[in-house]
């Protein structure tokens, strides 16, 4: 079972305060899953397509956020100008056809014991590395557990301590993972390269192994063309390629929470950061 997060409690808490109301508004940040492309089976697309048809990604908001989210389905946030919300129109939540995928790549339950295999028997089993002591990211690793085990797919929940995790993921030479849970906070000036880039995968943070001669003109060209009429197909196309894909399954983008005391009034805030308008806060003098 899910036990209610550290930050829902404190979000309750501040919901039922008479002295404070609770302020929330998007963020540009995203937790998402990432399959490690140099390692079976994620190296077949279809079943990393299958892994997020098979999660529910509406319920886990629900169920982790209580609401405090949105599903992703780029890594462009929907705060940026950019963003594209046709991008994984067609990556929602669908058992049947997560099942579906993971017969076309060759899984199949052959020995009848509820977990699907390979052509040659290999069971269809991974781990899923979550940070120890984050209890965000393991309740999300809890759910998609029993999500994935609907489909045949055995996943074991894995809890590391956040150094040795990030070093055992982010090292060139081992990338000693699966799939792992990680947030990610990009800046306002978008620049996916160090995740994604061909020529950067030797550095740390191409965790995924995901590599496209296409993307990488993109990428490249999105940073180049200062025209916005211009560069926005090309960001378009760049959403559409990495959601076809899935080098990893995208979550959902936290809002941020703030507790702000109700005599302060006019506070509006946005993803830009919490002291966004602060020349424009005032108190009653009567409350003061």
């Amino acid at each position: 079972m899910v036990r209610r997060s550290s930050s829902d409690l404190d979000s309750s808490r501040v919901r039922a305060s008479t002295r404070a109301r609770l302020v929330d508004y998007p963020d540009l940040s995203y937790e998402h899953i990432i399959w490690n492309e140099r390692r079976w089976p994620f190296t077949d697309v279809r079943v990393r397509r299958a892994m997020t048809r098979a999660i529910d990604r509406e319920g886990l908001v629900r169920a982790v956020r209580s609401g405090y989210a949105r599903v992703a389905n780029s890594t462009v946030s929907p705060e940026l100008w950019m963003h594209d919300r046709t991008a994984g129109a067609g990556m929602t939540y669908d058992t049947a056809a997560a099942r579906r995928l993971l017969a076309d790549a060759g899984f199949a339950d052959r020995d009848g014991d509820g977990i699907l295999e390979s052509a040659d028997g290999r069971p269809l089993r991974f781990v899923l590395t979550v940070p120890h002591g984050n209890e965000e990211r393991r309740d999300i690793g809890q759910i998609v557990q029993s999500e994935l085990r609907r489909v045949g797919v055995a996943m074991e929940l894995r809890e590391v301590e956040f150094n040795a995790f990030i070093n055992k993921a982010s090292d060139p030479k081992k990338r000693d993972f699966d799939a792992m849970v990680i947030g990610w906070k990009p800046e306002f000036h978008l620049d996916d390269s160090d995740l994604y880039a061909c020529g950067k995968q030797d550095r740390p943070l191409a965790w995924s192994g995901y590599c496209g001669a296409e993307t990488d003109r993109l990428m490249d060209s999105v940073q180049i063309v200062a025209d916005r009429t211009t560069a926005l197909p090309l960001w378009h196309r760049y959403q559409q390629i990495i959601a076809r894909d899935q080098p990893v399954t995208l979550l959902y983008f936290s809002n941020r929470l703030v507790g702000v005391s109700r005599r302060l009034h006019d506070v509006r805030l946005d993803a830009r950061g919490d002291w966004i308008g602060v020349d424009r806060w005032w108190i009653d003098p009567r409350g003061r």
